[in-house]
């Protein structure tokens, strides 16, 4: 994710299973949402600048790539 444009995460914070980071540029948190839900990746917009996702049981690594994939849809329609 930190490679995306408008993606702002700061690594050394993420201590568990909760991912919140900064999204920006051309989308807003709401919009980030809304057109990753459209993917098929669901989370929440925190506030105007923040969105968190959380992984839980039964979430495989296949999954954070397929997530990984639609973010960089996602981005890349908004650039």
């Amino acid at each position: 994710l930190v490679s995306l444009p408008g993606i702002r995460l700061n690594l050394d914070i993420i201590q568990t299973n909760i991912l919140i980071y900064e999204v920006g540029g051309r989308l807003t948190p709401q919009e980030f949402v809304a057109r990753m839900a459209k993917e098929g990746v669901m989370f929440h917009a925190m506030n105007s600048t923040q969105v968190r996702m959380v992984t839980h049981y039964g979430i495989e690594p296949e999954d954070i790539e397929v997530a990984i994939s639609a973010a960089r849809r996602v981005t890349k329609i908004a650039a």
